[in-house]
C-alpha cells in the first residue's frame, strides 16, 4: 500500500502525457516511448541479465525445468489491450474474448512459476494463470481445474532494462486433475496453436505443419535438418518469421472487437526437449517436446458497442467526490472509479483503516484510455473528509485541502492556509477580489484555455520500497470553475463565503529511478529518457 500511495498519490490529478512513461495501476506502463521497443514488440530475453524462454517451473534452482514462453503479445498492440484488466478493454477482457478467463471463484490452482524476461528484474513470479472457461467466464475455469484443458501462464517485460510491456505467455494442455495435471502428447505446440487458433479462427490440424520450422513436412527425419544452431541458451539469437506462419482474425467479448495477427517466430527457443518440464511423456513420435516456435501476436481493439456522442470532446463533470466524475473525450461515458486510495496514517498496512474511522485525506481515481482520448492520464479526485461517525463529509475547504496536501506530500511544500492560489489570485486570498479574476465559462463549468497559475509550480521528491519519485507539479486554470454549482456537499464545503472549489487543477509529471540497484551515473541532466536511450 506504501507503494501504492507512493506512485498513486503523487502521480496525478491529471497525469499529463509526458513524454516521461507513466506507470499503471495494473502492470506494465502504457505510454512508453515505442520507438525504443524492437520492431516485434519485445526485447528478447536472451540478450540481457541472465534472461531465458524457459520458466522455472519449481521455484528453486533457475532453469532446472521449465515451460516454454511459446506466445507474447507484442507491446506494439493496442495500449488499452497492454492494461492488466477486464475492463475497458483491457488485457483479460481480451482474453475473454479467447475463451479464458481468471481462475475458478478467485482461487489459486496449480505450482507458482517464474520467468526471468532479461528486463533486469531477474525471475518474477507468474501475474496469473489463465484457463479455458468451457464457455462460461464466471465458473468455466472450475471445470477446467478438473477435466484439464489449454491453459496459460503470463508476465509482462516491465524492468527498467528492457521495458517494452509485453506479455509472455507458457500456453499449454494439461490433463484432468485426477490424472495429476500433466501435459498431454505434444500439448505444449497444442495449448500454443489452439490459443491462436481461437484468436484467428484458424484451425491448425495436429501435427501442426510448422512444427520444428519445417513449413511443408512433418516427418522426423526431416525435422533434424531444420533444426538451426543454437547458442548456449537453446536459441539462435537471429528472430525470423515462419514461411506461412501469420494469421489474422476477430473476436469480441463485452462490447470490445479485437483483431489479432498472430506471426510464427523462431530462433527465441530450440526445438528441443532439454530444460523442459514434463518432457519424457510430453513427447510424440519421436519429436522434442516442443517445437521452438513462438506464436507474437499484435492485437487491436477495432470497434466497441459502448455508447458515445463523438461530438463532445469533452465532458468533464464538476463532481469531485462522485462515482460519474469524467466522459473526458473518452467514448466509454460515465466509467466507475478504479478505486479509492486513504491516508495511511504513516502504516501501510493498517493505516487506512484509520483513515476510515478518523477521516482524512483520500482520493478516488480514474484512468483516460477510451478511443476518442487515449491519453493514458490519471483523474483523481482529492478531498479530506470528516470522520465516519459524522458521515465522511467532507470538511470545510476539503477539495481544495485535499488536492493542496496531496500535491505537499509530493513535492515537500507547505501550502499555507488559505492557499494563495485559491480562486486563481496568486496574492489575495480576499473574497471580494476573487470574482474579479474568474474567467468566463463555457457551459460545462470552464474556460477552454487552461493555462498556468503564476507561481503554481513545485517540484520534489518522495521515496517508498527502493523506488525514489521526483514530482513537478503545476497548478492550471481553465478545466473546472471556482463554482459551487453541481458540487457534491456544496452546501457544507464553502468557507468564508467563497465558492465550494476554487477550479484549479494539480497537473503532476512524475519520473522514477530505481534507488535499490547501483546505477551508472548520468549526469545531474538525467531523466527516464536518457536512461531509455541506455536500454538494449
Amino acid at each position: 500500500m506504501s507503494f501504492l500511495w507512493a506512485l498513486l498519490g503523487t502521480l496525478v490529478l491529471a497525469l499529463a502525457a509526458a513524454s516521461t512513461p507513466t506507470p499503471t495501476g495494473h502492470g506494465p506502463r502504457a505510454r512508453r516511448q515505442q520507438a525504443l521497443v524492437p520492431d516485434l514488440g519485445f526485447y528478447d530475453p536472451h540478450l540481457n541479465d541472465g534472461g531465458y524462454m524457459l520458466t522455472n517451473a519449481y521455484n528453486e534452482q533457475p532453469n532446472d525445468y521449465g515451460e516454454p514462453l511459446n506466445v507474447i503479445i507484442s507491446a506494439h498492440s493496442d495500449p488499452a489491450v497492454l492494461v492488466d484488466q477486464e475492463t475497458s478493454g483491457g488485457l483479460r477482457n481480451y482474453f475473454q474474448s479467447l475463451g479464458f478467463s481468471t481462475e475458478c471463484l478467485g482461487a489459486s490452482e496449480g505450482t507458482q512459476q517464474s520467468a526471468n524476461l532479461g528486463d533486469g528484474r531477474g525471475y518474477v513470479n507468474q501475474t496469473a494463470v489463465i484457463r479455458w472457461d468451457y464457455g462460461s467466464p464466471s465458473i468455466g475455469t472450475c471445470e477446467e481445474t478438473l477435466l484439464g484443458g489449454d491453459h496459460f501462464r503470463y508476465w509482462s517485460q516491465i524492468g527498467m532494462e528492457a521495458d517494452s510491456g509485453a506479455y509472455f505467455l507458457a500456453a499449454s494442455y494439461e490433463s484432468a486433475l485426477a490424472e495429476g495435471h500433466n501435459i498431454i502428447k505434444n500439448g505444449y505446440n497444442l495449448g500454443r496453436d489452439w490459443l491462436v487458433g481461437n484468436a484467428t479462427q484458424h484451425t491448425f490440424p495436429d501435427p501442426n505443419p510448422l512444427d520444428y520450422a519445417q513449413p511443408t513436412s512433418t516427418s522426423a527425419s526431416s525435422a533434424a535438418s531444420s533444426t538451426p544452431t543454437l547458442d548456449s541458451n537453446g536459441a539462435t539469437g537471429i528472430v525470423i518469421s515462419v514461411p506461412n506462419g501469420q494469421f489474422t482474425g476477430t473476436t469480441s467479448a463485452n462490447g470490445y472487437t479485437y483483431q489479432t495477427v498472430a506471426t510464427y517466430v523462431s530462433g527465441l527457443l530450440a526445438n528441443s526437449s532439454v530444460g523442459v518440464n514434463h518432457n519424457d511423456t510430453v513427447s510424440e513420435n519421436g519429436e522434442p517436446a516442443q517445437d521452438g516456435l513462438v506464436a507474437v501476436l499484435v492485437v487491436t481493439i477495432t470497434n466497441s458497442t459502448r455508447n458515445y456522442d463523438k461530438s463532445k470532446l469533452w465532458d468533464v463533470q464538476i463532481v469531485p467526490s462522485a462515482v460519474k466524475i469524467v466522459g473526458a473525450g473518452n467514448p466509454r461515458n460515465l466509467v466507475n472509479e478504479t478505486a479509492v486510495i486513504r491516508w495511511d496514517y504513516g502504516n501501510p498496512l493498517v493505516g487506512t483503516c484509520e483513515e476510515t474511522f478518523f477521516g482524512g485525506n483520500h482520493f478516488r481515481y480514474w484512468r483516460q484510455i477510451g478511443m476518442l482520448a487515449d491519453s493514458g492520464a490519471y483523474f483523481l479526485a482529492v478531498s479530506y473528509e470528516e470522520t465516519l461517525s459524522q458521515g465522511h463529509t467532507i470538511s470545510k475547504d476539503g477539495y481544495n485541502l485535499g488536492r493542496d496536501w496531496l500535491v505537499g506530500n509530493a513535492t515537500q511544500h507547505t501550502f499555507p492556509y488559505p492557499n494563495p492560489l485559491d480562486y486563481a489570485q496568486p496574492t489575495s486570498t480576499d473574497a471580494s477580489s476573487a470574482p474579479a479574476s474568474t474567467p468566463t465559462l463555457d457551459s460545462n463549468g470552464a474556460t477552454g484555455v487552461v493555462t498556468s497559475v503564476p507561481n503554481g509550480q513545485f517540484t520534489g521528491t518522495t521515496s517508498a520500497n527502493g523506488y525514489t519519485y521526483q514530482t513537478v507539479a503545476t497548478y492550471v486554470s481553465g478545466l473546472l470553475a471556482n463554482s459551487s454549482i453541481g458540487v457534491n456537499h456544496n452546501d457544507t464545503v464553502p468557507e468564508n463565503g467563497l465558492p465550494a472549489q476554487d477550479g484549479l487543477v494539480a497537473v503532476l509529471v512524475v519520473t522514477f529511478y530505481d534507488s535499490r540497484c547501483v546505477c551508472e551515473d548520468f549526469g545531474p541532466e538525467s531523466d527516464w529518457e536518457s536512461i531509455e536511450i541506455e536500454r538494449p
